[in-house]
């Protein structure tokens, strides 16, 4: 697992390039709701969450239970905060495209 920026470990151990990314990690920043949500807001986590700039490497990701759809009656039912609108929407994004 790297858990340090790449400068570092490409310094010291002459890493030119990551082969496998296990993409666990995301953002989930100035959480709003649906309708309070800006577009750059969004964007913002769509870009990070969903997109995330690779070459050719292997991508993994890994989702989490605000990302399905499937889901939105349990998480009412559970009485989830609803503030995490564009981080649950950049997961739901991510899941639509694997």
């Amino acid at each position: 697992m790297l858990s340090m920026p790449l400068h570092g470990p490409k310094k010291k151990h002459s890493i030119e390039a990551l082969d496998i990314i296990i993409a666990n990690a995301g953002i989930n920043l100035n959480g709003t709701s649906i309708r309070e949500s800006t577009a750059a807001n969004i964007l913002e986590h769509i870009s990070v969450n969903h997109i995330a700039p690779t070459g050719n490497p292997i991508f993994i990701a890994i989702s989490t239970l605000i990302g399905s759809i499937a889901t939105v009656d349990a998480l009412v039912a559970l009485k989830f905060p609803n503030n995490t609108s564009p981080y649950g929407a950049s997961k739901t994004a991510l899941n639509w495209f694997i």
